[in-house]
C-alpha cells in the first residue's frame, strides 16, 4: 500500500461535506472566508505530494464580494480542473506539455457551476 495522504484537519471546514459546508455557512457557523482558507491550507498540504494543482487561482477564491450570494453551494470552495475553459486562465488539459491559451470566457459547464454559489 502506498502512501496516505489525507488534509483533514481541525479547521472551519471540520469533516463537513460541500452540503454541510453550505449550511454551516447560512447558518453563520462559519464565513466563507474561513472555509476558503481552510480550503486552500488543505490543497497546499496535499498537493505537495499530488502535485494535482497545476494553475493556484487562491486570489480569485479571495475575492468574496464578486460570489453569486445564493444558490445551493454558496460560498463552499471547489476545483475546476484545467481541462475547462475558465475565463482569464489557460486550459492546459492536465498537461504543461504545452503553452496554452488564455480563456476568453467560461466554458458552459463552468458557468453552470459557479452559478450555484461555489468559489
Amino acid at each position: 500500500m502506498g502512501k496516505v495522504i489525507s488534509a483533514f484537519t481541525n479547521d472551519a471546514l471540520g469533516n463537513m461535506d460541500a452540503v454541510a459546508t453550505a449550511e454551516a455557512i447560512a447558518k453563520k457557523e462559519v464565513t466563507v472566508q474561513e472555509v476558503t482558507e481552510a480550503a486552500i491550507a488543505r490543497a497546499e498540504k496535499a498537493n505537495s505530494d499530488l502535485n494535482a494543482i497545476a494553475i493556484k487561482t487562491y486570489d480569485d477564491a479571495r475575492k468574496y464580494d464578486t460570489l453569486v450570494k445564493s444558490g445551493a453551494l454558496y460560498g463552499v470552495p471547489a476545483f475546476i480542473k484545467d481541462n475547462e475553459n475558465i475565463k482569464g486562465y489557460p486550459t492546459q488539459l492536465g498537461t504543461g506539455s504545452f503553452k496554452a491559451k488564455i480563456a476568453k470566457t467560461n466554458s458552459r459547464f463552468v458557468n453552470q457551476f459557479l452559478s450555484t454559489g461555489t468559489q
